[in-house]
């Protein structure tokens, strides 16, 4: 538990980006933590795309922006993405119901949509923005970013999934409107929470309670 908040207290202040060009020692040690951190969480909620009350919700689009702002490698997108296909196919081994009604030839875009979310983590990175807008600036991107992905899943899945011949696009727009709010709140909600958990360790690492903790 230690050395999780003194990993976590020693990622850059304000967000800034890791370097992928140029690690020193300590760089690459965050480096390995925050690809650690984001493999396990989504280990961790990756086989439920829905949370439920004893589940935490799929937290795939928050790593995907985590991943584009601070690992900024195209090969963190790569390895995600191959993570959270291995989980979808381990949950398609014993899909029924819901789960099995989504897997449709569709389902490939999924990762286009990634992609746009790891590319608008990616983006942010790269903005030079003034200390007081930087958390706009994240916030932003983010919802651009998710609401991106929102639209290319669900246009591809009205397009490509067979179940929607006897519905315009509008019409199934209209229907699909409602999930939009929940799709976009909850990794804005990872987000939030791991800001607030960066800020509290950095605050613990300046206190003396933390340091004699760590002795």
């Amino acid at each position: 538990m230690k050395r999780f908040l003194w990993a976590l207290a020693a990622l850059p202040s304000s967000f800034s980006p890791i370097n992928s060009s140029r690690r020193s020692g300590s760089s690459q040690k965050r480096h390995w933590f925050v690809f650690t951190a984001l493999s396990l969480l989504l280990l961790a909620t990756g086989l439920d795309h829905f949370g439920s009350a004893y589940k935490l919700p799929n937290a795939c689009l928050a790593i995907f922006f985590i991943a584009g702002f601070y690992l900024r490698t195209f090969w963190s997108f790569v390895y995600f993405s191959l993570l959270a296909l291995a989980l979808d196919l381990w949950v398609l081994a014993g899909a029924e119901g819901i789960e099995a009604y989504c897997f449709t030839p569709a389902y490939g875009f999924l990762y286009l949509g990634y992609y746009a979310v790891w590319r608008g983590g990616h983006w942010a990175a790269t903005r030079q923005l003034p200390q007081p807008l930087t958390l706009f600036g994240l916030f932003f991107a983010a919802v651009v970013a998710f609401s991106l992905a929102f639209a290319i899943s669900n246009v591809s899945f009205y397009l490509f999934s067979g179940y929607f011949a006897h519905l315009t696009l509008l019409d199934y727009i209209e229907a699909v409107a409602q999930y939009y709010q929940p799709y976009i709140t909850t990794p804005l909600l990872y987000l939030g929470a791991m800001s607030i958990a960066h800020r509290l360790c950095r605050w613990l690492a300046a206190t003396r309670v933390f340091k004699f903790a760590s002795e």
